[in-house]
């Protein structure tokens, strides 16, 4: 399985990783009117991914793009 946008779950507002925009700042500087807050106003992590599927699969974080994980069986 593959799930798509990491940056969702990952990001940090202001300041995040330096080698790319947070999501904040690409959207602003590509003309979006949204937010992070818009998307994930939980706040929600990759813990749900983690504990439904912690025991029997193994994850794989790749961060090109807006990133991905990979969830593969053990």
């Amino acid at each position: 399985m593959i799930c798509d946008d990491l940056w969702v779950y990952e990001s940090i507002k202001e300041g995040g990783d330096k080698k790319r925009p947070s999501f904040d700042e690409h959207c602003k500087a590509h003309g979006h009117n949204i937010t992070l807050d818009d998307i994930n106003p939980d706040g929600k992590d990759l813990s749900m991914l983690y504990e439904t599927f912690g025991k029997t699969h193994d994850f794989r974080k790749v961060y090109r793009d807006q990133g991905y994980v990979i969830v593969y069986p053990l």
